[in-house]
């Protein structure tokens, strides 16, 4: 299994099949070749404390099954100064990869 650059990956505690945001707002994404170089940390850094991923939770990184043009950028928000993408709506998850 491989991620493309141009690919949308989300975080957590474990294998998921979907995200759905039912419980908040929104589910976040980064695009994965802005966040390939960098280490463990630093991704949950990029998180943020907030999230129960940035709290030491980004255990699996998921590929996400949907475009990315189906996402709205948020330019610049993260830590880092990543992009981040956000949408409101269950996301189909490619598959689940896990972080050690």
């Amino acid at each position: 299994m491989q991620v493309a650059d141009e690919e949308l990956v989300n975080f957590g505690f474990s294998h998921r099949d979907d995200i759905n945001p039912a419980t908040g707002p929104r589910s976040y994404w980064f695009r994965f070749a802005d966040i390939a170089h960098l280490t463990l940390p630093q991704v949950q850094a990029a998180i943020g404390e907030l999230a129960s991923a940035g709290q030491r939770g980004a255990k699996f990184m998921r590929a996400c099954g949907i475009p990315l043009k189906a996402f709205v950028l948020r330019p610049g928000i993260g830590f880092f100064g990543l992009d981040e993408y956000t949408i409101d709506v269950p996301v189909m998850v490619r598959f689940s990869i896990e972080i050690r």
